[in-house]
Parts: C-alpha cells; structure tokens; sequence
C-alpha cells in the first residue's frame, strides 16, 4: 500500500468511500441530489419499491424529491407540491407509520 493511501484528507477519504459505494450500488438519482445507501433489491423483493419496482400510479412520471426530515419519497406535481409517493407510503404503512399527511392539492388523487 503506497503511503499516499494513508494520507487521506476527511475530504478524500470521503470521495473514496462515495466511489467505493457509486461502484457497489446503492445509489439513487432523484430531483433533489443522489440520494445514498439505499437498500439493495433483495429486500423489496415481491413487493412494489419506488426505487426498484415501482407500482403503476398516476404520479410515476413525477419527480422524487426525498424528505430528508421524514425519511420519506414525494413525488413533485407540476404545481410543484410534493406529495408522498405511493409505493413509499406502503412500506411505512407496513411498518406501522402514517406518511400520508401533506399539503395536497389534490393531483394526487386523479
């Protein structure tokens, strides 16, 4: 190992873990940046994942922005309200958590 590996500012070690990570997966390219360990495909499996399988809904064409305060995926109208992306929302849903409360404006429910 050459002694520049040992060297490494907080700011390149950083840039070699996000390369280490962009190379192993678990990234994901939404509206609002990249949004980062994500889980792998294996743990959806057989159930509807915006970021693996999404289901068929009206809001599919939409943008995710993820709310980073919630832990939760909205799809972005053209009104520019984010409403919670229905796939997401049936995870939390398993999970025991309502993540359906936004300010709506009613696209979402075409």
């Amino acid at each position: 190992m050459s002694d520049e590996l040992h060297h490494h500012t907080p700011d390149q070690a950083g840039l070699d873990a996000a390369a280490a990570e962009l190379a192993a997966g678990g990234i994901v390219a939404i509206g609002n940046g990249l949004l980062t360990r994500v889980h792998g495909p294996d743990l959806c499996a057989g159930t509807s994942c915006w970021v693996h399988t999404p289901s068929t809904h009206g809001m599919n064409g939409w943008p995710v922005h993820w709310r980073q305060d919630k832990g939760t995926a909205e799809r972005v109208c053209e009104h520019g309200i984010g409403h919670p992306d229905p796939d997401d929302t049936a995870f939390h849903a398993r999970a025991g958590r309502d993540t359906t409360v936004h300010g709506c404006d009613g696209c979402c429910r075409r």
